[in-house]
């Protein structure tokens, strides 16, 4: 039985190894993630001959498969233009996105939801504040990432990076992390140990999520909060993020700057805005179909950094370009399905550990779903791969 919970901490540890590691195969970049997820995913549909049976009445069944066939659909359009190797090409990295999304249907399957969703929770946190404690040596040893920049990633200087290379992502999942935390504190007292252990935890990750400096992490950390304010009000709650929030930005003057810096257009806002730009256009000729699933970086006017040829620095904006408007929608069903299977149980559970973890999820969506409309969070790796990992860790 022990194999099963055991897997889940195999899946989000490999996170930790984020970017460090990267195999070329085939011309492709795979991450210890993917290897690890089609471990995972041998391992599960060999041993288990209900995963396949079970995928039919499984509740994202549905508008995935419809996701899919409507990305399918586009690449099929778009090989007329840009080629069947190309096209092909692209539909790996739908392949990589279907693989990641199995992950939901498998873990869906584990016999015992109480342990799943217990492991699933600590192994978020835990994977979370490792990689908190990584980036804060990396923040020491390596403040200035200019020397980065030959190999396409960006010239960030002062800022947490921790293995991902990047503050906007890396914040992001520290914002996942202190959704469950923060939801944990709520349903604790005081008197109960894991309060304090909660508090300490969540101290960590919130720091290195404020030294990412990333300010769509802070506009992600802020959604959290008002959402796991509006699900279950707190006065003690809101009087802590509010005395927290006045703190770190007396304290790290360099976080008050980012976000007043957010109503004027510095280099970082322009670049966004251009590619905002680039992708509208390509939007208003490509609506209805796309131009193909990950074919952005053939499509773009300008080359983009080898990281970021893929998508925009916006995911519905990435997905209405390349899917079209039904592949967009089909996508929105998705989480809009996970996160009205987690207000079903915040609201018809009794169990405290089903609501804490019902609440954290449910802010965990929104303030990513938010956080994607400045990076493209919602297909970056990293991110999904926790989104369908809790997706799997519902009840039925």
């Amino acid at each position: 039985m022990k194999k099963y919970y055991i897997s889940i901490f195999i899946l989000l540890a490999s996170l930790i190894a984020g970017q460090l590691i990267r195999i070329p195969i085939f011309g492709k970049i795979f991450l210890i993630s993917d290897i690890v997820i089609l471990g995972f995913l041998i391992w599960r549909f060999f041993v288990s001959k209900n995963v396949f049976r079970k995928i039919l009445i499984n509740y994202l069944f549905i508008p995935t498969a419809l996701f899919i066939g409507f990305s399918i659909l586009s690449l099929s359009v778009a090989a007329h233009s840009i080629g069947i190797a190309k096209a092909l090409s692209a539909g790996l990295y739908l392949g990589r996105w279907f693989l990641y999304i199995l992950t939901a249907f498998a873990i869906a399957d584990f016999p015992n939801k109480n342990k799943t969703r217990d492991t699933v929770f600590w192994g978020i946190i835990l994977s979370a504040l490792v990689l908190a404690i990584l980036g804060f040596f990396q923040l020491a040893i390596f403040p200035d990432f200019a020397f980065m920049v030959k190999y396409g990633w960006d010239p960030h200087q002062g800022r947490l990076l921790s293995t991902w290379f990047d503050p906007n992502f890396i914040a992001g999942f520290f914002a996942i992390a202190l959704a469950f935390i923060s939801a944990k504190i709520l349903y604790c007292n005081k008197k109960n140990k894991n309060f304090w252990l909660m508090m300490g935890l969540g101290g960590i990750i919130y720091l290195a999520a404020i030294l990412t400096y990333s300010r769509s992490g802070y506009i992600a950390l802020l959604t959290v909060f008002i959402v796991i304010c509006f699900l279950r009000f707190s006065p003690r709650f809101l009087a802590y993020g509010i005395v927290l929030a006045l703190a770190t930005l007396l304290i790290f003057p360099r976080s008050y700057q980012r976000m007043m810096d957010a109503s004027t257009v510095d280099a970082t806002t322009q670049m966004r805005i251009e590619s905002w730009d680039d992708t509208r256009e390509i939007i208003k000729s490509h609506s209805l179909f796309g131009v193909g699933f990950n074919t952005l970086q053939w499509q773009w006017s300008e080359k983009k950094p080898d990281h970021a040829q893929s998508g925009c620095d916006s995911s519905l904006l990435t997905l209405w370009a390349t899917t079209g408007i039904f592949g967009l929608l089909s996508f929105l069903w998705i989480l809009w399905t996970i996160a009205h299977d987690k207000l079903r149980i915040l609201w018809s559970c009794a169990d405290v550990s089903d609501k804490i973890f019902a609440t954290g999820a449910f802010a965990t969506i929104l303030a990513i779903l938010v956080h994607s409309t400045f990076v493209n969070s919602l297909l970056y790796p990293h991110i999904i791969l926790p989104l369908w990992i809790i997706a799997g860790s519902h009840l039925q």
